[in-house]
């Protein structure tokens, strides 16, 4: 399984709806993610927004709600040998068709250059 550590495909700010329960402003934003699970590969997925407190992807995998699992973005940035690990559990996942979910995930933890790297993004 590939993983192009610098792909990002788009990244723009969206008006969401004020009433959602999200306590953070997100930008839609694609990116290759990697899933993974104790140091396992479970799957490549692709963004689609992002917050400071968690983040949205698709996938052909469903996880399991509040599900733990670390997630990698692919990044642009100059000087990183690796991207970023963020610990996330899962808060949502909808199908959207056979074989097509769509996983909410809440951050756990996030390290201080992976938050410096999401709040350059969200600005």
């Amino acid at each position: 399984m590939s993983y192009e550590s610098s792909l990002v495909i788009s990244v723009e700010s969206i008006d969401f709806d004020p009433r959602e329960r999200r306590s953070n402003s997100r930008k839609a934003i694609r990116v290759r993610a990697r899933i993974t699970l104790e140091g396992e590969i479970l799957f490549l997925a692709d963004t689609i927004d992002l917050s400071q407190g968690g983040l949205s992807i698709t996938s052909k995998q469903p996880l399991n709600l509040e599900q733990q699992c670390n997630v990698e973005l692919a990044t642009d940035v100059p000087g990183i040998a690796k991207p970023p690990v963020l610990q996330a559990a899962v808060v949502y996942c909808a199908r959207m068709q056979e074989g097509a979910y769509r996983i909410g995930l809440r951050f756990t933890f996030v390290s201080v250059e992976a938050e410096a790297l999401i709040l350059a993004v969200l600005s």
